[in-house]
């Protein structure tokens, strides 16, 4: 009785490609292991990425004068800071980087311009466009306008009123 049909006897007899076919497997395996690591490592950098987000957001919001760590609210005052510092305003919706971007931006604005800008905060904040990181740019630019000695009564009033 045979147990294999003559073409199949001589294919299993053949040792032709048997290297290509290890070559094959172990490329095959060393693509897994590589896959593998990059895995792993994507997924420590993305938690130790979180773990350096969280620090920065609440240690540095305490060195830029918060009350309390992780409220990135008090941005110190103009006595601490320099001219481009302001008061405690409850700033959340922005970042440290944004804060700081701001800041130097409104600075750089003349007295005419910060007011209009703000003008346009408070406006398109009161129609209910993107109010919070509105109010927050606001706050920003009512600090800077303040530490010029410039009036901000109307302004102000208008902030709070959305506080």
């Amino acid at each position: 009785m045979r147990v294999l049909p003559p073409l199949l006897r001589r294919f299993w007899a053949d040792r032709n490609g048997a290297v290509a076919t290890d070559w094959v497997v172990l490329t095959g395996a060393v693509m897994g292991i590589g896959l593998s690591i990059a895995v792993m490592v994507t997924l420590s950098t993305t938690s130790l990425g979180s773990k350096v987000e969280t620090a920065l957001v609440t240690d540095g919001a305490a060195l830029l004068g918060s009350s309390a760590p992780g409220d990135a609210g008090g941005i110190g005052t103009p006595e601490e800071s320099g001219p481009t510092a302001f008061e405690p305003m409850g700033i959340r919706n922005l970042s440290a980087s944004d804060v700081d971007k701001f800041t130097k931006d409104f600075g750089n604005d003349s007295d005419k311009r910060l007011n209009n800008r703000l003008n346009n905060i408070l406006t398109k904040a009161e129609q209910g466009k993107n109010v919070n990181r509105r109010l927050d740019l606001a706050g920003i630019a009512i600090a800077e306008a303040e530490n010029r000695g410039l009036d901000t009564t109307a302004h102000r009033a208008r902030y709070d009123a959305f506080r």
